[in-house]
C-alpha cells in the first residue's frame, strides 16, 4: 500500500473517493454526480488529501482537511 499526499486530486481519484464518500455517507450526504462532489471540493481553501492506494492504484481509503474559519 501506498501513502500519498496531494493538495489537488486527479480526475481518477476524485472519481474513486466519490464512491468512498458515498458509500460511508447517508443518502441526505451523498452526490449524486462528479460534478456535484467536485464543486464541493472547490469550495473549500487549503485543503489537504492524504490517499492510501493499494499496489494498483486505486483509493482503499481517504483523509481530508481544509480551513474553515481560520482553523484546520
Amino acid at each position: 500500500m501506498n501513502l500519498l499526499k496531494r493538495t489537488k486530486l486527479n480526475e481518477s481519484e476524485r472519481v474513486q473517493i466519490l464512491e468512498l464518500w458515498n458509500n460511508e455517507y447517508p443518502i441526505g450526504l451523498r452526490y449524486h454526480s462528479l460534478e456535484g462532489f467536485e464543486n464541493y471540493l472547490e469550495g473549500l481553501t487549503n485543503q489537504s488529501h492524504l490517499l492510501v492506494n493499494d499496489p494498483l492504484g486505486r483509493v482503499l481509503a481517504w483523509y481530508f482537511d481544509f480551513v474553515r474559519e481560520k482553523e484546520r
